[in-house]
Formats: C-alpha cells, sequence, structure tokens
C-alpha cells in the first residue's frame, strides 16, 4: 500500500495509534494522476491536522470513464485515513511532496504496484 508506506517514511507507525480518523475524496483522469492526486490529499489533510497517519483503507473506487453518464468522467477514489497527534518522538522524515518523477501505476499478478517518488 503506498499510502502506508509514505506514512511509514515520516513516523514509526508501529507506534502511532489509530484515535483519530477522517474521510479523504480524490478524482483524475488517470491512475497515475489519482496515485498522485490520494496521496498529496493524505499527506496535506495529516499535516493540516496535525496528524501522523497510520492506515488508508478505500471504502469506494469508481471509474468514470466515456459511457458511465458521469459528469467528468475520470477516477474517484474515497476512503478512510486514521492517525493520531504528532508527536516528535515518532517522527522520521519530512515529506515536502509527492512526485510524478519515475511514478508508475501497473498490474502485477492481479495487484496493483505504484512506484511513486516522495520529495524529503
Amino acid at each position: 500500500n503506498a499510502a502506508i508506506a509514505m506514512f511509514q517514511t515520516i513516523a514509526d507507525t508501529r507506534k502511532v495509534k489509530a484515535s483519530e480518523c477522517f474521510n479523504v475524496r480524490v478524482s483524475a483522469s488517470s491512475r497515475e494522476d489519482l496515485a498522485v492526486a490520494l496521496l498529496t490529499e493524505l499527506l496535506v489533510e495529516g499535516e493540516n491536522r496535525e496528524l501522523f497517519l497510520k492506515s488508508f483503507e478505500v471504502t469506494s473506487l469508481e471509474d468514470g470513464g466515456k459511457g458511465s453518464g458521469k459528469v467528468g468522467g475520470g477516477l474517484v477514489l474515497a476512503g478512510v485515513a486514521c492517525g493520531s497527534a504528532f508527536d516528535p518522538k515518532l517522527g522520521r522524515v519530512g515529506v515536502k511532496a509527492v512526485t510524478f518523477h519515475e511514478l508508475s501505476v501497473r498490474q502485477k499478478g492481479g495487484k496493483w504496484v505504484i512506484r511513486v517518488l516522495l520529495d524529503i
């Protein structure tokens, strides 16, 4: 899970509690854009809420592509992220941004694999 990997980069998630949760919803025109939009939204919301995030669960993924009847088409992902208040003792590395550099989203062995580089 790319979100969990990012959370583990930022803090020691083994010690972070899932005491505060919030909903996330992002949309994009491609899988690559959706991956960056989701990770960026989680990064920004975690910062704004002053939380170290521990978990993220996808609750829905809709493909509103051509012929779907949805305005704008594209992909829409919703989920729930959970974490706990910043604790300097748990922090590892500050992530400044999620990048498109060498980004790939592909299916391998029936699972989706995301490769993304973080700007630290």
